[in-house]
């Protein structure tokens, strides 16, 4: 019942009007303005989260990888059971060094191109929508796929950059004395960061959708 009476909330909402399914809803409830104003804020929006995977990538050098990976093996085994090495042998370090190199890698170059893409999608919009009113309500049919495709590929680019600096900070954050040390540390407040921003996050979307 509490999932249904949250989808109530949408309806008659801004959102309602976005994907409204026809040219006469769409020039009733839609303004070109607003919507403009809604890309141009994605636009500024995906430049800055861009900023984040550069910043990490130039951190990352081939020294910092050599290094961690030396700090990792002088780590006891319950450090590495701490990191989610499986039992702390030579093999399961590098299993683990291999993995966590492939999947940074690839949402750090994900989480650029991305919100580049989207960026193309919001020139794309500015460049194709009509400044008629009653054209762009025809061109709105279609043209919604194109504004929906701007809003989930800047959502998509702020969960793959977060994911990153989670990644980021689990491994690379601290002095070299206290690795090993602070590794479970590290993880706790990982996991504390990201239920406050859940539960801050399904707090927003209850109150004020």
């Amino acid at each position: 019942m509490k999932a249904f009476g949250l989808c109530r909330r949408f309806k008659d909402s801004r959102l309602d009007d976005i994907i409204a399914r026809t040219a006469e809803l769409a020039a009733a409830n839609l303004e070109v303005g607003e919507l403009d104003t809604i890309v141009a804020q994605t636009s500024t929006i995906n430049t800055f989260i861009i900023t984040f995977p550069l910043g990490i990538m130039q951190v990352l050098q081939p020294a910092v990888w050599d290094s961690f990976l030396l700090l990792l093996q002088q780590c006891t085994e319950s450090q590495k059971e701490s990191m989610g090495i499986k039992d702390g042998s030579s093999n399961d370090v590098q299993w683990y060094f291999n993995r966590l190199y492939d999947t940074l890698s690839r949402l750090l170059i994900t989480g650029i191109y991305l919100p580049i893409l989207t960026i193309i999608f919001s020139l794309w919009y500015y460049i194709t929508r009509p400044t008629n009113k009653h054209k762009f309500a025809k061109w709105w049919i279609r043209g919604r796929y194109l504004f929906s495709s701007i809003i989930l590929g800047t959502a998509f680019s702020v969960i793959l950059v977060l994911f990153a600096v989670n990644l980021f900070y689990i491994n690379f954050f601290g002095r070299s004395s206290d690795f090993c040390k602070n590794a479970a540390s590290r993880n706790s407040n990982i996991s504390t960061g990201s239920a406050i921003l859940i539960v801050l996050l399904g707090t927003y979307l209850y109150i004020f959708i």
